[in-house]
């Protein structure tokens, strides 16, 4: 009975099962078996080489046999590539055992699991990483993916040649305590913490300024989705453009359409009014009101001995400034077009009787930026 059992299980089983003698040879498989190697019926593969079948790199598997064949130990579980009589290549995970004849050798029985459809799905699935892999590293866009504590797990060259910082070591470093300006650095991280929490689906689009490790800032616009495993958010994938050029060129359109605005209005002020007011101050106040993000200004005039002297200020008190005269270096070149000059103390040396008057009452070491206007009268 046990018999009929055993020959049933072989016959109809869906695993390939082979005998193989001492010598590696086949002696005995059943249907799935020359299924699997593409032959039409058991009795076409008897004697058949172990090697036939299999792919060169698996020597090293045939010294095992040999060796399992003379010691009868148990031989591992390991998967193995097979190429059939139709050269289709398939894979199986192949468990084989030695087996003692009543003379006293060794045969290998052999059965194989096949995994050719597990195989390719693995194959396709590591395809597409790669495909991924190498659209994120070698994207002109700006790749970043965060861990849920939001250090850095991976970044593509792109966003290092951003934030000016090499790859290695960029990896682990906190993204929002290293490339976020600290004026926005709460709001920026709580959109991200809600997101790994749950409590926002995806913040799609997104726009905010980063900085790099030289200090610059830039301003990207993002798109972000995550990765979940478990029901939680395990990585967060950021793909953004840098769109500070196109900013700051709409910024300009837009002030460069209010200054001539505000300067139509300015001229038709100034052809207006009274001899006895003071043009200069009303020329200064309505520039520090048009032009964006201006705090304090003067207007100096060149006068005949070639020196500059303060006509008007807003910002400042002009008492203390009355008797300072400035050097034509200010403008020696004789630019006539508008010049932005990003350190004032660099660009023009006090004499030292007025270096103490610029320090206290023009408090020069709070100026972050200076916008030259010239103006010709004629």
């Amino acid at each position: 009975m046990e018999n009929i059992i055993l020959k049933n299980i072989f016959k109809k089983s869906e695993n390939a099962i082979f005998y193989w003698d001492k010598n590696l040879k086949l002696i005995k498989a059943n249907k799935k078996a020359a299924e699997i190697l593409g032959y039409d019926s058991v009795d076409e593969m008897i004697g058949i080489p172990y090697e036939k079948h299999i792919d060169e790199t698996d020597e090293e598997i045939i010294k095992k046999i040999k060796n399992a064949l003379e010691s009868g130990k148990i031989f591992e579980i390991f998967e193995k590539k097979y190429i059939s009589k139709n050269n289709e290549i398939l894979w199986v995970e192949a468990h084989l055992s030695p087996l003692q004849l009543k003379n006293g050798d060794f045969i290998i029985q052999e059965i194989d699991y096949d995994l050719t459809e597990r195989k390719k799905l693995e194959e396709n699935i590591e395809l597409e990483k790669e495909k991924f892999k190498q659209y994120f590293e070698l994207s002109q866009t700006i790749n970043v993916v965060l861990d849920s504590e939001g250090n850095i797990y991976d970044i593509n060259k792109k966003a290092c040649e951003t934030l000016k910082i090499a790859k290695e070591k960029a990896i682990g470093m906190n993204w929002f305590d290293n490339f976020i300006p600290e004026d926005i650095k709460e709001n920026i991280k709580k959109v991200f913490i809600d997101m790994v929490d749950g409590r926002i689906k995806r913040a799609e689009s997104y726009e905010n300024e980063i900085i790099t490790k030289d200090g610059e800032k830039r301003i990207i616009s993002w798109k972000n989705s995550y990765i979940k495993e478990n029901d939680e958010v395990i990585y967060v994938i950021s793909s953004g453009i840098d769109i500070t050029r196109e900013k700051k060129y709409l910024e300009r359109i837009e002030y460069e359409n209010i200054f001539i605005n505000e300067f139509f209005k300015l001229s038709n002020k100034l052809l207006n009014i009274e001899n006895n007011v003071n043009i200069f101050q009303i020329i200064i106040d309505n520039l520090i009101e048009i032009i964006p993000h201006a705090q304090a200004g003067a207007f100096v005039l060149l006068n005949d001995q070639g020196k500059y002297v303060y006509k008007a200020m807003n910002g400042y008190e002009i008492k203390y400034f009355i008797d300072v005269r400035l050097k034509n270096e200010i403008n020696d070149l004789n630019v006539l077009e508008p010049f932005l000059v990003e350190n004032w103390s660099k660009e023009y040396k006090y004499p030292k009787n007025e270096k103490n008057i610029f320090e206290k009452y023009g408090r020069i070491h709070e100026i972050k930026e200076t916008l030259y206007i010239p103006l010709t009268v004629k």
